[in-house]
């Protein structure tokens, strides 16, 4: 039987407004940045995993991911996610 691997990865960014515009002593929550990756697999299985932000720094951790720890998951099993 052959390994499964991670073939590709899709990152996405949506930003869902909230109903109610939210604030705090910190912060004002105006949108949610929500940051979506999907593993494609060998197998045909593609796999989706979110995060989100409260409307601040969403582009950077897309960078981060697109520029520095997407390449690592490529040819890896999608099942050593304790490594990964």
């Amino acid at each position: 039987m052959t390994e499964v691997v991670i073939r590709s990865v899709t990152l996405r960014k949506v930003d869902l407004p909230p109903k109610v515009v939210r604030t705090d002593a910190i912060q004002l929550f105006v949108t949610q940045e929500t940051l979506l990756l999907t593993l494609h697999c060998s197998d045909g299985i593609d796999a989706t995993g979110y995060a989100y932000t409260t409307g601040t720094g969403g582009t950077s951790v897309m960078a981060l991911l697109q520029d520095h720890l997407v390449t690592r998951l490529i040819g890896r099993s999608p099942m050593d996610n304790k490594a990964i």
